[in-house]
């Protein structure tokens, strides 16, 4: 994967995050962007592989 790639991946996840958040105060939305995009880049819901791969 390239950087491009990485960059509209990243770009992709963070909209989703911020219309799934909409109306949700700032670091709710924070934290629900680090764990979607921390779920895609270690393909797992397990919380330390996420907390690695960020």
């Amino acid at each position: 994967m390239n950087s491009t790639e990485i960059y509209q991946t990243k770009r992709n996840i963070f909209t989703y995050a911020d219309k799934l958040t909409k109306g949700l105060p700032k670091p709710r939305k924070k934290f629900y962007s680090d764990i979607l995009f921390g779920m895609s880049k270690s393909q797992s819901t397990l919380l330390s592989n996420i907390a690695r791969s960020l």
